[in-house]
């Protein structure tokens, strides 16, 4: 059991040595995500992926000399690598806070997420990931997420949903009309 903890445990170190290049590299790299993502769950040690890659980002990435549309490119990709191994959006929330303060500060950030946002190839000039596009982004987590609003609405049952409508009907005040 030692041994196999240790071999998890060395892949895990590895994958989050790497992790950068990962995400620059995503969805081509998933499988290496995938691999991460079961170390993970074998070792437990999340917090090292959130520390090392903080410090991975603060030292690569947001610095003056990477453009805004770099950036905000690592970002998408950051969202959707972490999204996978993280579903829930804990590492996410972490990981994503430092990138967030980062961008308040650079006075470009809106005209290049604008541009993103209207531009076909998600801003990215040369082609590259077409995919990519904030916009496409966006509109595909609203979709998700209305879906995810209409299944928990629909698994309401009807004593709760009566019991809802009543409570609602109750609060509202009517107005009485004087003699």
């Amino acid at each position: 059991m030692r041994l196999e903890y240790f071999a998890y445990e060395t892949l895990q170190d590895l994958r989050i040595g790497k992790l950068f290049e990962i995400i620059v590299d995503y969805p081509e790299s998933s499988p290496a995500i995938e691999d991460l993502k079961q170390c993970l769950e074998y070792t437990g040690q999340h917090s090292k992926l959130v520390d090392s890659f903080i410090s991975s980002l603060r030292y690569r990435l947001l610095t003056a000399g990477a453009s805004t549309n770099d950036i905000l490119h690592q970002y998408v990709s950051t969202i959707k690598a972490l999204r996978s191994i993280d579903p829930t959006g804990v590492f996410l929330e972490a990981v994503g806070e430092p990138i967030r303060d980062y961008l308040r500060g650079r006075k470009d950030t809106i005209k290049c997420t604008v541009t993103m946002l209207t531009d076909g190839s998600g801003g990215n000039t040369s082609g590259e990931n077409a995919g990519d596009n904030l916009l496409e982004e966006l509109n595909r987590d609203a979709e998700n997420q209305e879906n995810a609003d209409y299944d928990d609405h629909t698994n309401i049952d009807e004593n709760q949903a009566w019991l809802n409508s009543e409570r609602s009907r109750i609060a509202v005040p009517t107005l009485q009309l004087g003699a």
